[in-house]
C-alpha cells in the first residue's frame, strides 16, 4: 500500500471505464497533429502488386469486430492500403534527437483484429502521451529497453545509458514511464527518481516481484542505488 503522505504518490483509478469510440477518437487526433509536433508520412509501396496475406486475414477478421473498429479499419484501408507503413517522428524534446519510427500497415490492422500492440504502435502512443498538457512524465524509448536488451552486460550498458540519458535531459518530469516488453507481453514500469520508488503495472502480475523483470535491476544499476518497487494492482 503507498503511503498517502507521499508527495509522488501513483494514483491508481478504482474503476476505469473506456468509451468505446475513446481509442478511435485517440488515433485520430494523434492523426491530426500539427506537423511540427509529430510529422507524418506514408511510405510508398514499392511493390503495388504485393499483398501481403497478413493484411489479407486481418482485414477479415476485423469484419467480426464491433462497428467502430471496422470503421477505423476502412479508414486505414483506404488511407494507408496502398502503402505499407505509416513514418512517424517524436514530439520536440520527447528525446535528445527527433526519432523516427515506421509502423507497419499490417501492425494496425492487428491490433483492430487481434488486439496484439506492436512495439511501433506502442511508440506511437507514447508520443501522443507526451504531448498532453501539463505532463509530469518521461518516456523511456521502447525500442531502447525491451527484454533482449537487457539480458547480457554488453546490451544492459546500453539500456542504462538510454535510462540516464533520458533522466538528465528531462530534469524537469517527475515520473519516467518505460513500456517495457519482454516475452511478447507488456508491462508499463514507472519510476520516480526524487523519491527512488518504482511502480510495476503488469496485467498478469500474478506470483511476480521486481526480480521478474530484466529491467528493474538494469534501471537500480543505472542510478547507482536500489528503488523501492512496488507492484500494482490493476481491476
Amino acid at each position: 500500500m503507498l503511503s498517502s503522505r507521499d508527495p509522488y504518490e501513483l494514483q491508481m483509478p478504482i474503476q476505469q471505464n473506456i468509451d468505446q469510440m475513446s481509442f478511435m477518437n485517440m488515433l485520430m487526433e494523434v492523426q491530426e497533429l500539427p506537423e511540427k509536433q509529430m510529422a507524418n508520412s506514408h511510405a510508398p509501396n514499392l511493390d503495388p502488386e504485393f499483398i501481403d496475406p497478413e493484411v489479407t486475414t486481418a482485414l477479415e477478421r476485423t469484419k467480426t469486430r464491433p462497428r467502430a473498429i471496422q470503421d477505423m479499419a476502412e479508414l486505414l484501408s483506404r488511407c494507408v492500403g496502398d502503402n505499407h507503413s505509416i513514418q512517424i517522428s517524436s514530439p520536440a524534446r520527447m528525446y535528445p534527437q527527433t526519432v523516427q519510427d515506421s509502423i507497419p500497415y499490417v501492425e494496425l490492422l492487428q491490433l483492430f483484429s487481434n488486439d496484439w500492440l506492436d512495439i511501433t504502435v506502442i511508440h506511437w502512443f507514447a508520443m501522443y502521451f507526451y504531448e498532453s498538457h501539463n505532463s509530469r512524465s518521461a518516456f523511456f524509448n521502447p525500442h531502447h529497453i525491451k527484454g533482449d536488451s537487457c539480458t547480457c552486460t554488453k546490451n544492459s550498458e546500453g539500456v542504462q545509458e538510454h535510462i540516464i540519458d533520458m533522466f538528465m535531459f528531462h530534469t524537469d518530469k517527475t515520473f519516467f514511464l518505460a513500456p517495457y516488453l519482454a516475452d511478447n507481453h507488456w508491462t508499463l514500469i514507472i519510476i520516480c527518481p526524487s523519491t527512488e520508488r518504482g511502480y510495476i503495472i503488469d496485467s498478469i502480475s500474478r506470483e511476480k516481484d521486481q526480480h521478474s523483470y530484466l529491467l528493474t535491476s538494469v534501471i537500480d544499476e543505472a542510478f547507482g542505488f536500489p528503488f523501492l518497487w512496488d507492484m500494482v494492482n490493476v481491476l
